[in-house]
């Protein structure tokens, strides 16, 4: 029985799920959701189901696996991971995993909760800025491993890489400082499983969020990552979930 991945239509937080999913072989089908148009943008396809599944803390994503049924991106991933060998081969391999996630968080976060401010264009260089201190910090992190753990792959480089991914449609140049960094990209991209799903129909480079981002201003890339803080958080009066 294939496993059940509910989401919006988009990448978003369920990237890297759909990533580990197909590096581990593992059969799947998705539940896509999909936002209404302006100037309302409802999230009634979700919403009208979204108490019908048993679900404690309903949200999305979810994952049912057989009479498995999991909400929160983070819980997810790592269920996913003990199943495919990714929580890491050690305890210092897995405090690296778990700390690269975080850290990946972190700066989705940070830089999505500013993106959303109508200052952007004010705030849009100090953003930058501390962008290129923690991915300066990653490198460092990162050393001259192979993977974010070590040399052993870990659910955290899938996380890794889909930061990095998505980072470059809003400044090309980012990483271009940071050869290691690029290099785990390369690296990871070529890995058979993913290399061969992002040739096909299943995989989407946009869009990465929900029709709510203005993606056809200037402002397309900065917007689309203030969204994601949204469906992460949500915000007073506005549920994204």
């Amino acid at each position: 029985m294939p496993v059940l991945l509910g989401y919006w239509k988009v990448r978003g937080l369920a990237q890297p799920i759909r990533y580990i999913l197909e590096y581990a072989g593992i059969e799947y089908e998705e539940k896509l959701y999909e936002q209404g148009p302006a100037p309302d943008y409802s999230r009634d396809d979700w919403l009208k189901e979204k108490h019908d599944f048993g679900l404690t803390f309903p949200n999305l994503p979810y994952l049912f696996d057989g009479d498995v049924k999991l909400t929160e991106t983070n819980v997810i991933i790592r269920y996913l991971s003990s199943k495919a060998n990714l929580l890491g081969t050690n305890d210092d391999e897995r405090i690296r995993a778990d700390l690269a996630n975080e850290i990946a968080k972190d700066i989705r976060t940070m830089i999505g909760y500013n993106a959303y401010n109508p200052k952007w264009e004010e705030l849009k260089p100090e953003l930058l800025k501390y962008a290129d201190e923690m991915f300066k910090s990653l490198s460092e992190f990162l050393s001259e491993n192979k993977w974010f753990a070590g040399q052993n792959l870990t659910y955290a480089d899938f996380v890794m890489f889909e930061l990095f991914d998505q980072f470059l449609k809003v400044d090309p140049g980012l990483l271009d400082k940071y050869k290691n960094l690029q290099e785990f990209k390369n690296r990871f991209d070529a890995i058979p499983a993913i290399a061969a799903y992002r040739k096909t129909d299943k995989f989407t480079s946009f869009p990465i969020y929900n029709k709510r981002a203005p993606l056809s201003t200037s402002y397309m890339a900065p917007l689309c990552l203030s969204f994601h803080f949204l469906e992460y958080f949500g915000s007073p009066g506005d549920p994204t979930k």
